[in-house]
């Protein structure tokens, strides 16, 4: 590589660098455990994982919780991007250095997971309820959190992002769970 694209990564490292420590300095000052917001957050984090191992239905435990490990990645890699192209951000988190542990790591999962598990129990279609819960969580949760200084969304974005944001989710997780369960109904994978 040129010397010069070298320094150009190096400088854009040291900016991120310097940005983290920012974000986690302000955290220390304005986050930590003596605010609201924090302990709202702290519920958001440990009462949905308290629902779902009382909710889940042990017997479709691990497609649930494969599809269920799937929204909380993809909605962490799709956040990630929205957070780095400064799209939106979170004003107070759980963790500092990542700064939606709460909501997109436990709450969003759980829901779809849950909501997962009613329409294969009562064998409803997926792509119906998957949108009106991605419209909840839009338009009744996302407005919620801007109101509380939880998230802060930034330039022309609005709460249509967040149903893009929550179906692209919802979406990727159900190809990517139907391909698992193809591939293990084929018994392409071994024991």
């Amino acid at each position: 590589m040129s010397d010069s694209r070298i320094e150009l990564f190096d400088k854009a490292v040291k900016l991120r660098k310097e940005s983290t420590k920012a974000f986690a300095d302000n955290w220390l000052d304005y986050s930590l455990y003596t605010t609201f917001e924090f302990w709202l957050l702290v519920l958001l984090f440990f009462v949905p994982l308290i629902v779902v191992i009382w909710k889940i239905d042990k017997g479709k435990i691990f497609v649930i919780g494969f599809y269920g490990y799937s929204v909380h990645l993809f909605g962490h890699y799709l956040n990630l991007i929205g957070i780095n192209t400064g799209v939106w951000n979170y004003p107070i988190s759980l963790i500092p250095l990542i700064p939606s542990a709460s909501f997109d790591a436990c709450v969003v999962p759980v829901t779809y997971m849950l909501v997962y598990q009613w329409i294969l129990n009562k064998k409803k279609n997926y792509y119906i309820y998957i949108f009106i819960t991605a419209m909840l969580f839009a338009f009744v949760c996302d407005p919620i959190s801007v109101k509380l200084g939880l998230l802060k969304m930034y330039g022309n974005v609005n709460y249509l992002y967040s149903i893009g944001f929550y179906l692209s989710i919802a979406l990727i997780a159900k190809v990517i769970t139907n391909v698992f369960i193809k591939l293990s109904n084929k018994k392409i994978l071994n024991n």
